[in-house]
């Protein structure tokens, strides 16, 4: 229960929500903020669907072009700041893109995954010396859950 309010404050606080067609597809997501307050400008749902798997969205924007031209996109909408809340391939990809700063990951008392559900996905990365460095890591506790905080270290 901490960890859903937790989420939803970072909705709140972002200006775009951002998913995968994969993610909608599978789980169908209200991609919306339910804190309760009131916002400073409507919440931006974005889907992004390069293979053309979701019909369109009355409520918010379906993205086609590469993740690299996303935050363009984002920025001619005058979006400061997105949540991206998506599977492991889009993870892997808009941190290699270089589109994501920071990383939120909530971890629960619990054991599941494996080679269909793991943590990030896409190419993956296989030699440590190419591996994407985080920076200012922070460890918190929300209720049962841990919540890992790191920023995105792009100085190499």
């Amino acid at each position: 229960q901490e960890s859903r309010a937790a989420v939803h404050e970072l909705r709140h606080r972002s200006d775009a929500l951002i998913t995968g067609s994969g993610t909608v597809i599978a789980d169908n997501p209200q991609l919306t903020d339910r804190s309760g307050r009131p916002r400073r400008r409507p919440l931006l749902r974005v889907i992004l669907d390069r293979r053309g798997r979701v019909s369109s969205s009355s409520d918010g924007l379906i993205f086609r072009g590469e993740l690299s031209a996303l935050a363009a996109e984002l920025y001619s909408r005058e979006i400061q700041s997105f949540l991206l809340e998506c599977g492991p391939d889009l993870a892997f990809n808009a941190i290699r893109a270089g589109i994501i700063d920071k990383i939120v990951a909530f971890v629960a008392p619990k054991i599941m995954g494996g080679r269909e559900i793991p943590a990030i996905g896409g190419e993956g990365i296989e030699k440590l010396s190419e591996a994407i460095p985080l920076k200012n890591f922070i460890v918190t506790r929300s209720g049962p859950d841990v919540v890992l905080t790191a920023y995105v270290h792009r100085d190499r």
